[in-house]
């Protein structure tokens, strides 16, 4: 029997807007293919903290978290792979051009999001407030992905430079990494270790399309924009409809 690993979002795949629990349905799927030997990554924007806080989540084998800057194994709870953090230059080049835009910004270390503004502290109640003395300390610790709520325009994009990419995802907001950090290299990561597996990824958003590109058998959500249905091999359901379980269920026949 053929062996599959799964590398699955999170936010518009898995759960939608602010779920903290993943169906029991697909849980119970996911329990029953590991029980077979296949394998279930999670691969996401979010941080470790902001990931486990979904009922579920804990049940996958690993979870590749901010763009790929951690590999977690959440059987044996350890840090498996660590990936490159902003410079202090590729900060304060970002800081400029945030107060040129004039909107808010968060950010990730190791675990958390964090952020400045009381305002996304509102919104989203799992980030960390902090003081911008928190903030500089962090960026000597390490920073690995900043969050823009809004969209920049072509000239301020110029502005940025060209080692980190921008993502401008749904609910109108833009992602920013390094471009070392790409989900299509946790697909290198496991290949190198597993390489008789058929991998298998499962995404909505243009920040995916590195991964799906990557995997041998793509599939976009239901919900997903165009720009990454049209690249993938199948499109499932939407994320309301339970679009991975009919995924594997219907399209894969697992």
């Amino acid at each position: 029997m053929n062996k599959y690993i799964f590398y699955i979002d999170i936010d518009g795949t898995l759960v939608k807007d602010f779920d903290l629990r993943l169906d029991e349905n697909l849980i119970k799927k996911i329990t029953e293919l590991q029980n077979d030997g296949h394998i279930f990554v999670i691969i996401t924007g979010r941080a470790i903290h902001s990931a486990m806080l979904i009922h579920g989540i804990e049940k996958f084998d690993f979870i590749s978290a901010s763009f790929n800057n951690f590999v977690y194994d959440l059987k044996n709870n350890e840090i498996l792979f660590k990936g490159n953090m902003f410079s202090k230059e590729q900060i304060d080049n970002l800081l400029s051009v945030f107060i040129r835009s004039g909107g808010l910004w968060s950010y990730k270390n190791e675990y958390n999001d964090r952020t400045i503004y009381k305002e996304l502290k509102d919104a989203y109640p799992s980030y960390d407030l902090v003081t911008f003395d928190d903030f500089f300390s962090d960026i000597d610790s390490g920073i690995y992905h900043f969050m823009y709520y809004d969209y920049f325009d072509t000239n301020t994009k110029k502005l940025v430079v060209k080692d980190i990419s921008l993502y401008e995802m749904p609910g109108r907001y833009t992602d920013i990494v390094l471009k070392t950090a790409s989900k299509d290299k946790i697909v290198d990561y496991f290949k190198s270790k597993l390489n008789d597996y058929i991998s298998v990824g499962i995404g909505d958003s243009s920040n995916d399309i590195p991964l799906l590109n990557k995997v041998d058998i793509s599939i976009a959500m239901g919900n997903a924009n165009e720009e990454v249905k049209k690249l993938t091999n199948y499109t499932t359901l939407d994320v309301e409809d339970n679009g991975v379980l009919y995924a594997i269920n219907n399209i894969l026949k697992l």
